[in-house]
């Protein structure tokens, strides 16, 4: 998939490529005052993890972290090394924002998880101070939330520094009880008098008159950016009028930045004020100035404008002041702004910049112009995944607009399909086939008819109906004549996908082949990811353990590096699947997150379920009970629409049919277990059969749970669902194991043996616990020459490690657990004590009942045997 690239008209410039201009401060103006006594304050600041600085704009906290990185940067001693990000909006994309991350760190930006990023931060031998600058601007729950765990995971010489406006939205009081928070507010910034005096007579090389200055000190209170916009006002005047009533920075603009400049300065900025970022020949078509002396002279004199790169060709105005001039705009020259956009727009698109310039045409009110560039980009955005931003748009064009539209109505009905709004989506698609109808050429009418009856094949499929998706989708492909049309590869995946609704597996997994070779051949990146997302998860229900991680890892390996494609969460998760039937739980628990960072921005219910319960069993299996409570309620609070979306959610329901099987919630997992499904297929309820069948043999219902599996057998065995067929061997096995019939016990388990052997499979083995663990030791201990020996032994090993560990886990306490992952993180015992806000001594006995639980003399005995358990 090599061949999958964005079309160049749909990269998003600048963001495309790391600004350099994010990982310095920005350089300390001519005037700046020096503070030595803050930067010693500051430097003691960060003997603890986390130093706040919140304080309201202007305060001087860029500044002085500015001052402090710029002599720390210079420095060879022992003191920490300093590193920079500024942070923006687009930031909360949380894939851009470990990116940045790992780049402002000095790391491979092409190494984008948190756990990369915790482990280099832990390998660094020298202390580090991360600064992050503009924090205000992540809003999002999941950057917070990784923004917590990175904070609380820093290593003992780690350290981190926020600065932002306003308190984030982190557990503040917590780590202040604990003794893990530094504070600085805006009276620790604000300046003295003697720095007020010292700033003034080198921003105005001259010196201000007593009076004046104590008005100034008086009225500001010491507040940084009110000093510096005094000063601005004061080198066009010889006097200033700065008295209480200008307490808001509109005021300040207003009557002390806008009203000096000449009219001619104004124009620029309000006109200008439209555009998001800055460069001359934009700014030339929108204004009409001469903008390049404009920006310069801008620059120069300091008006809010920040340079967005090395070679100060792009540029955008500071946030405030630019909200400051739309709002002014809007408010002098109402009738000047559809009119600016329009300007905008149309160089724009003449410079190729197509996503912008919609956004422009939009702005300026000019909807069938909009939607004349949108039909012209649509399809491409559909095919490389950007469906957010489609959405947004479509649903930004007036209704009648719209429905004038058929091909926009047709991705519409996509998009609203994929959010799980099946009822809107049908109505949307029979409203273009209405319309389609009435179209008087009869070319376009025909070309038309191929992707209608394609994508009610697509609603067809979610909502349950295998024959009408059939149907709809054979009678596409008799229309789609072109070879390589995408809406072929639409077509067949349907197909692919009523074969598997019916039971069908390996119909399903040849036609999707078909598809997904299809969809690669034209250049259709989202079909070829989801086409391989469900290849993944078929070959992971036939037992085709080393294929299903195949094509994941090359899925993985060649998407495009944009956030917008969620499904490759559903191949992290497929992945994570593989790796836990592996045994690799650390590693697919990875997968699982990684997954469900992607699933969370995807809206697909679906998705996010399968995540969560695969997540929940992945814990279940580390011994982390109660983590696993948390991530099945999760999936729990999910409620699946009653008849949509049945193959997103057929791997959810196999996923939830292996959790309530071992969840040891027995009241609930009875009532799901028991509980009619009607919205999926027939066939999908034999894992919530099986999972049944496994409670029934605990409760040693041993007749019920053999008949179950023997009922199962054949049906999972004529359509290839060969992981199915292991299982229903195991409980075969099982049962007769507790009605003492040895001779059929064995035959079931040389039978499951058989079939795992061959893929590796041990999740599946491992999962039924101590009574397997009984029949495995009585195999071996019949001949060493018997088949599948080292196989039988290395699942006997495992089980015997997972008792070990299960009965380790138990006798230690809560605490002790938490001592112990710390001492694997390597704190030592005075960080240690730090971070659990105990004494030391209590953290040494701690250490001992460690030491005499594991069998262990030292630290890294004990860490050793920690891990071998999976404790750690």
């Amino acid at each position: 998939m090599s061949s999958l690239r964005a079309e160049p008209e749909l990269r998003a410039r600048p963001m495309s490529a790391l600004l350099r201009t994010k990982f310095v401060p920005p350089a300390l103006r001519p005037e700046y005052v020096p503070r030595p006594h803050l930067l010693t304050r500051l430097s003691q600041s960060f003997a603890r993890p986390l130093t706040l600085i919140s304080a309201p704009i202007g305060a001087g906290k860029t500044s002085l972290l500015a001052e402090w990185f710029g002599i720390h940067k210079q420095t060879r001693s022992n003191t920490p090394q300093p590193f920079w990000l500024t942070l923006d909006e687009h930031d909360n994309d949380l894939q851009r924002l470990l990116k940045y991350l790992h780049a402002a760190l000095g790391m491979n930006a092409t190494n984008q998880t948190e756990d990369e990023l915790l482990n280099a931060l832990a390998e660094r031998p020298q202390a580090f101070v991360l600064i992050l600058d503009d924090y205000q601007t992540l809003t999002s729950a999941a950057t917070t939330a990784l923004m917590k765990r990175l904070i609380e995971r820093l290593p003992a010489h780690g350290h981190v520094c926020l600065i932002t406006r306003a308190d984030p939205a982190l557990p503040l009081a917590q780590w202040r009880a604990r003794g893990l928070l530094q504070e600085w507010r805006a009276s620790d910034l604000r300046f003295t008098r003697a720095e007020t005096e010292w700033f003034f007579r080198h921003a105005l090389a001259r010196t201000l008159e007593t009076e004046t200055l104590a008005q100034l000190d008086a009225r500001t209170e010491g507040w940084v950016a009110g000093l510096q916009l005094a000063a601005l006002a004061l080198q066009t005047q010889t006097n200033i009028s700065f008295n209480g009533q200008h307490r808001f920075v509109t005021d300040y603009f207003t009557e002390q930045i806008l009203r000096p400049l000449s009219a001619e300065k104004q124009i620029f900025l309000l006109e200008t004020s439209v555009l998001d970022q800055l460069t001359a020949p934009l700014c030339e078509a929108v204004s009409g100035q001469a903008a390049q002396s404009q920006l310069e002279e801008l620059e120069r004199n300091n008006l809010f404008l920040v340079p967005l790169d090395d070679e100060r060709r792009w540029f955008r105005y500071h946030k405030l002041f630019h909200e400051f001039l739309r709002t002014r705009l809007k408010l002098t020259a109402p009738q000047r702004e559809a009119e600016l956009h329009r300007r905008a727009a149309a160089w724009l698109e003449q410079n190729g910049q197509l996503l912008d310039a919609v956004e422009h045409i939009l702005a300026s009110g000019e909807a069938e112009q909009a939607a004349l560039l949108m039909e012209q980009m649509a399809e491409t955005l559909w095919q490389t995944g950007h469906m957010g931003r489609l959405l947004r748009w479509l649903e930004a064009l007036p209704t009648a607009v719209l429905q004038t539209r058929p091909r926009l109505m047709i991705l519409h009905t996509w998009i609203l399909n994929i959010v799980s709004n099946l009822e809107h989506a049908t109505k949307r698609l029979t409203e273009a086939e209405h319309i389609a109808q009435t179209i008087a050429n009869e070319t376009e009418r025909r070309h038309l008819q191929g992707p209608l009856l394609a994508t009610r094949g697509v609603l067809a499929v979610t909502a349950g109906a295998e024959a009408d998706a059939h149907t709809f989708s054979q009678q596409a492909l008799a229309v789609l004549t072109e070879l390589h049309s995408p809406w072929r590869g639409v077509a067949l995946r349907n197909i692919g996908n009523a074969h598997w609704l019916a039971g069908n597996t390996a119909q399903a997994q040849h036609v999707l082949r078909e598809a997904n070779s299809l969809s690669r051949a034209s250049n259709n990146i989202y079909f070829t990811l989801v086409t391989q997302y469900e290849l993944a998860e078929l070959a992971l229900l036939c037992g085709q353990l080393h294929e299903a991680a195949r094509l994941c890892r090359q899925a993985l390996a060649e998407a495009p590096a944009d956030p917008e494609l969620t499904i490759v969460g559903g191949l992290h998760l497929a992945l994570g699947a593989v790796l836990y039937e592996w045994n690799q739980l650390a590693e697919s628990r990875q997968h699982f997150w990684a997954g469900l960072e992607h699933a969370e921005r995807s809206h697909s219910i679906g998705l996010r379920i399968c995540g969560y319960t695969r997540l929940a069993l992945a814990e279940l299996a580390l011994g982390e009970t109660e983590a696993a409570f948390i991530s099945f309620n999760r999936a729990a609070t999910l409620t699946p629409p009653g008849s949509a979306r049945p193959v997103s959610f057929l791997p959810h329901l196999d996923v939830q049919a292996q959790l309530w099987a071992r969840f040891p919630d027995e009241a609930r997992a009875e009532l799901w277990l028991n509980a009619t499904h009607a919205s999926v297929p027939a066939y999908a309820l034999e894992a919530q059969a099986l999972a049944r069948a496994r409670r029934l043999l605990v409760h040693r219902q041993t007749a019920a749970a053999l008949a179950l599996a023997q009922h199962w057998r054949p049906i999972a065995e004529h359509s290839k669902r060969m992981s199915r067929v292991l299982e229903t061997w195991l409980l075969e096995a099982l049962a007769h194991h507790l009605t003492r019939r040895p001779a059929a016990a064995n035959t079931a388990l040389e039978k499951a043996l058989a079939l795992g052997e061959r893929e590796g499979f041990q999740r599946l083995f491992l999962d039924f616990g101590e009574p397997l663990t009984v029949l495995l030791k009585a195999k071996i201990s019949r001949s060493r020459r018997l088949a599948h020996h080292e196989y039988t032994v290395k699942l006997l090993a495992d089980l015997n490690l997972r008792a070990a560990a299960q009965a380790t886990h138990e006798r230690l306490s809560a605490r002790e657990l938490e001592v112990l992952k710390l001492i694997a993180g390597g704190h030592s015992t005075q960080k240690i004590a730090e971070q659990l806000v105990v004494a030391p001594s209590t953290v040494q006995t701690h250490l001992k009942h460690l030491y005499s639980k594991l069998d262990a003399h030292s630290r890294t005995q004990a860490i050793a045997r920690a891990r071998a358990l999976g404790l750690v």
